[in-house]
């Protein structure tokens, strides 16, 4: 696999992909590789444990213009069996005797069973929730919780796992006081969730001569304190 994890990305794999947790807030700002991580997190997760796995944005426009046109062309070709863009789902092939490294550095075989269905991935939009009710899901991403109705959690998203014990990840930036800033409180108390904080200086993709332009702008815009809390 060509790709190279940063290290919080890699702290956040190994704590789903190994040790196990089943739910986890990545509070993470401004190009600290969130879509990313989640495209990446997606597809290997499928890859080691066939089932059906989603990353949940705002809109279904945002996941088709934003993570499908730009991120999916990241997967390793050979490994899918079908694409359909309508619905934003990719079908991987079975995978039979492949040792494959994890983003921590771990090596695992991969074996699939074939007489199970393929490993699936969708990018979903939170404004169709109701469409999505009575899915199995292994797996799910919120990206920028902090902009999505937080009711479709417990209404629609949280039954899907009732027969999978699957694990979610809500991940996002600062949105003020609101309920990714409760849940980002609760979690850092709670010994069962993982708790992460990155910002765009654990990016090594991330002009810092950029970063230095946008703050000077917003400071003489009088924007200061939207720029800290996004970066």
């Amino acid at each position: 696999m060509a790709y190279k994890a940063n290290k919080k990305q890699a702290e956040a794999h190994k704590a789903f992909m190994e040790d196990g947790f089943k739910r986890g807030v990545l509070f993470w700002g401004r190009q600290s590789g969130k879509t990313f991580f989640a495209t990446n997190h997606i597809w290997i997760s499928a890859l080691l444990d066939q089932g059906l796995y989603c990353v949940v944005f705002k809109t279904y426009r945002q996941a088709h213009d934003v993570v499908w046109k730009q991120y999916v062309p990241l997967i390793p070709k050979e490994l899918i069996y079908k694409k359909n863009e309508q619905e934003l789902e990719i079908t991987l092939n079975y995978v039979k005797n492949t040792e494959i490294t994890l983003p921590s550095g771990k090596k695992v075989m991969v074996n699939h069973d074939e007489d199970l269905p393929r490993s699936t991935f969708k990018l979903l939009g939170s404004d169709q929730a109701d469409l999505h009710r009575g899915l199995r899901v292994k797996g799910m991403i919120f990206d920028e919780y902090a902009d999505q109705n937080p009711d479709y959690w417990t209404s629609v998203y949280e039954p899907m796992f009732t027969t999978t014990n699957g694990w979610a990840i809500f991940m996002g930036t600062p949105r003020g006081y609101n309920h990714f800033y409760d849940l980002n409180m609760d979690a850092q108390e709670q010994e069962s969730w993982f708790y992460q904080k990155a910002t765009w200086r654990d990016s090594p993709y991330v002009s810092k001569e950029h970063i230095e332009r946008a703050k000077k702008d917003a400071e003489r815009k009088g924007a200061l304190s939207t720029f800290m809390q996004e970066y």
